[in-house]
């Protein structure tokens, strides 16, 4: 895998850009202060045709399993604000909806970008696997009511204020800031 860290637009940390096997997966923090994650084939795709991309990490892929070994369980495990897994790590009563949305009967995680409308949106499903997760994007076939799909890759909108999946959100934010921190990036992932 080849690992990539472009300064941000915004000034605040670095976008992460992930290489692997003709894939692209980026991972943004955005203008609007919410996380994005893209992923591209390089293939140029009509904005209203279903296609699915799926991204595959393994344990060969060092670092970068390993947070993403930490937000899945962080997830299933509802361990929300990172620590270490305990009685109150729970499902809460409060938290019980946005779980469901977002955890199958299989344990996959199914995140619909929080760009707009439910049923309109893009979105990306982490399974796990053995050593392995794919990420599988998700482009639906249905028109948006509002703005554009990308021809150029998949983006899943993780919104930091009004989320449909708060506070699960946290979690990613947490795997991205993990990301930017320079030394262990340049030390781990090289």
């Amino acid at each position: 895998m080849e690992i990539e860290k472009i300064p941000s637009a915004i000034g605040n940390g670095c976008d992460i850009i992930l290489k692997k096997d003709g894939k692209t997966l980026g991972i943004i923090f955005a203008r609007v202060l919410d996380l994005y994650m893209a992923v591209s084939d390089g293939n140029k795709m009509p904005r209203n045709e279903y296609k699915e991309i799926d991204f595959d990490i393994d344990d060969s892929d060092g670092y970068v399993y390993t947070l993403f070994d930490n937000l899945y369980n962080d997830i299933i495990n509802c361990n929300i604000m990172g620590d270490k897994p305990n009685k109150k790590n729970k499902v809460e009563n409060h938290m019980l909806h946005e779980y469901n949305l977002l955890v199958d009967k299989d344990k996959n995680i199914n995140w619909v970008s929080d760009d707009g409308i439910y049923e309109e949106e893009d979105m990306m499903k982490i399974s796990k696997l053995d050593n392995s997760y794919k990420l599988t994007f998700i482009r639906t076939d249905k028109r948006r009511s509002y703005g554009f799909k990308s021809p150029e890759g998949i983006y899943i909108r993780f919104s930091n204020s009004g989320s449909r999946y708060s506070p699960f959100n946290v979690v990613f934010m947490r795997m991205y800031q993990e990301f930017n921190k320079n030394d262990i990036i340049e030390r781990k992932l090289k």
